[in-house]
């Protein structure tokens, strides 16, 4: 409409998967505005209206912005639903660098998990469709499915980097996800909250073993409500002869189990080969051992492998 301002408009019909017929039953529609007030504040509001055989599956209001400076940025979306009357999204994204040896990153976030959107309410149900959904259930108790499927979430991430000098680092990260529990409704059983917190430092320098590697060295604390870890990792990297980089790692788990009490360690050595065939294309070869000493009657595979075979493509 204006320079400073870009409007979007669309519309279309929503399938669960990219295999399945186009059908007309779930049409969407939406718009959004982009504009930037000031030089270091990008914006964009949106809504959207989705519709599920019939029902109202997703009807919010939102906005992205960015605000930014030549020392950090910080991120934000927030997203609400009009139809349910609830906060699907509030996130916030920081970064941070304070001098030449200190940068900070945070991240708040407290949202629906997943999206609040009334084809939830499938989760857990034999029918395939909210349309066989409603040969059973009217159509208050599909919305009130949908919102007992719907789990609330909450996401705090703390690192903090220092750099000592050219060749080394150091860093800690602290993180927190709680995820709440649903309700039982509909012949599907709630689901218990979780909390997970971890915490990991982490001594990286260049030349520790040869004039070009880089290796971290880290220690791990893990607070789970399965379990307790604490771990000790160093994992490094190496540019070698024809393209090949080495990137062997190490790391012992001592594992305490929050049910039965048993401790368990875990040594998992591992190497990851990469060799760049070409200017924009990587292949990787990933092979990993884990010794255990668990033994149970019932489980007692206490050496386990794997392999991996990928590439990495750059666009």
């Amino acid at each position: 409409s204006r320079s400073e301002y870009q409007t979007s408009y669309f519309f279309g019909n929503r399938v669960q998967s990219s295999y399945d017929n186009l059908e007309t039953d779930n049409p969407l529609v939406g718009a959004n505005l982009d504009f930037s007030p000031y030089d270091w504040l990008d914006v964009n509001l949106y809504l959207i209206n989705q519709e599920a055989s019939g029902l109202t599956d997703r009807q919010a209001i939102g906005t992205e912005f960015q605000l930014r400076n030549n020392v950090g940025f910080i991120y934000g979306i927030i997203d609400y639903d009009v139809f349910f009357g609830d906060l699907n999204n509030v996130t916030f994204i920081s970064n941070y660098r304070y001098d030449q040896q200190w940068s900070f990153n945070l991240t708040l976030g407290r949202l629906n998990s997943p999206l609040l959107s009334t084809t939830n309410a499938l989760q857990g149900q034999a029918a395939g469709s909210i349309e066989k959904l409603g040969e059973t259930f009217s159509k208050d108790e599909i919305y009130q499915l949908a919102e007992d499927r719907t789990s609330k979430s909450t996401n705090l991430y703390f690192g903090a980097s220092y750099s000592i000098d050219n060749n080394r680092q150091l860093s800690i990260d602290f993180s927190v996800f709680e995820l709440d529990a649903t309700r039982s409704s509909g012949g599907v059983e709630a689901i218990p909250a979780t909390t997970d917190t971890q915490l990991s430092l982490d001594y990286s320098v260049r030349g520790f073993f040869s004039a070009r590697d880089y290796t971290t060295i880290g220690l791990g604390l893990s607070d789970l409500d399965s379990s307790e870890i604490e771990s000790i990792r160093l994992r490094s990297r190496f540019p070698g002869y024809g393209g090949l980089i080495y990137d062997p790692r190490i790391r012992l788990d001592h594992r305490r189990s929050n049910r039965t009490g048993i401790d368990q360690y875990i040594l998992a050595p591992s190497i990851k080969l990469r060799y760049r065939v070409a200017k924009r294309l990587d292949l990787e070869v990933d092979l990993a051992i884990e010794y255990s000493d668990l033994d149970l009657p019932d489980f007692d595979q206490q050496v386990a492998y794997s392999l991996y075979l990928g590439y990495a493509y750059f666009f």
